[in-house]
């Protein structure tokens, strides 16, 4: 597909050594330094928070996944299906050099 070559002003196939994506390295070819961070769309303040209070969010989100499992399961014997979907917990991370973002599942939760 073409692009837009802004300083030529015209459509141009793309050069084939270079990549829209982001690098998997960071700055100065070095691995990134991933940090651990509670999701913004629960930290509108950008409060900071010490790397012990974010694992033991972590900590407590699986837990409330957990249990809301235990307590689906008792509804189920009941005859009543309504399930709580999401039954895995996101954890948010982010660069310190640079500022790339990643997330990952969490494994699910098992007794």
């Amino acid at each position: 597909m073409k692009e837009y070559n802004r300083t030529t002003k015209r459509w141009e196939e793309p050069d084939k050594n270079g990549s829209l994506k982001k690098p998997e390295t960071c700055k100065g070819k070095k691995p990134h330094d991933f940090v651990l961070l509670i999701p913004q769309y629960i930290n509108r303040q950008h409060l900071p928070f010490s790397k012990d209070q974010v694992e033991e969010y972590y900590a407590i989100e699986d837990e409330r996944k957990m249990m809301n499992e235990v307590l689906d399961d008792k509804l189920m014997r009941l005859g009543i299906n309504q399930r709580h979907y999401g039954g895995r917990c996101t954890r948010y991370y982010v660069c310190s050099v640079c500022g790339k973002n990643k997330y990952e599942q969490s494994p699910t939760p098992k007794e």
